[in-house]
């Protein structure tokens, strides 16, 4: 069992951002610190939101935060710190000073649109196979591990368990320099799927 932070009770000022692991695939990770306790991830359980797009081929998964405005601007609120960290931080690291850092930065949330990576359990790299999906058929609740294809469809209402892992920075494979792309890197935990409204 992992804990989540609900985000209605989510607060940007009480996320850490850690020191750089160096290696092929640089990363920064961040954890959650909420008076005495301390989460050493950051995991966040998001309120109950509309699919707008699956593809099962890629693993996209872009769904709405309209009805949910509060939910949107406290992720919005994460991302503007982490490229703010990143900007104020990005010499410390890498030795590089990139003037429009935002350009080069990978969005998980445009607008109220929050984009996630959600593979199918036939993903070869396993990532799917941990993923626990519970959902509603005829008001009885079934569990299955691992994401099937016919899951998750756009109107859908799901809720959703996500640990933000860090920041990740993209290296030039033959220089293994930072390019100044980054994302913040991202693993769905579990999906609770209602049915089709």
């Amino acid at each position: 069992m992992e804990w989540c932070v609900p985000l209605q009770k989510f607060e940007t000022a009480k996320v850490h951002i850690g020191s750089l692991l160096e290696g092929p695939k640089p990363l920064v990770p961040l954890s959650y610190l909420d008076g005495q306790v301390q989460f050493p991830t950051l995991s966040i359980l998001l309120p109950h939101a509309t699919v707008k797009v699956f593809d099962p081929k890629t693993g996209r998964l872009d769904i709405s935060l309209r009805d949910t405005a509060q939910a949107a601007l406290k992720i919005q609120a994460l991302q503007s710190s982490i490229l703010a960290a990143v900007a104020a931080k990005q010499e410390t690291w890498f030795r590089v000073q990139y003037d429009e850092l935002h350009k080069l930065f990978q969005p998980m949330i445009e607008n109220d649109i929050l984009h996630l990576y959600c593979p199918i359990s036939n993903d070869k790299r396993g990532f799917s196979e941990t993923i626990s999906v519970f959902s509603t058929e005829g008001g009885t609740v079934r569990h299955t591990t691992g994401v099937r294809e016919n899951h998750i469809k756009p109107g859908d209402s799901i809720r959703v368990a996500v640990r933000i892992q860090g920041i990740s920075f993209h290296s030039h494979p033959a220089y293994g320099q930072w390019t100044g792309k980054f994302r913040l890197q991202h693993r769905i935990i579990s999906i609770y799927i209602n049915e089709s409204l």
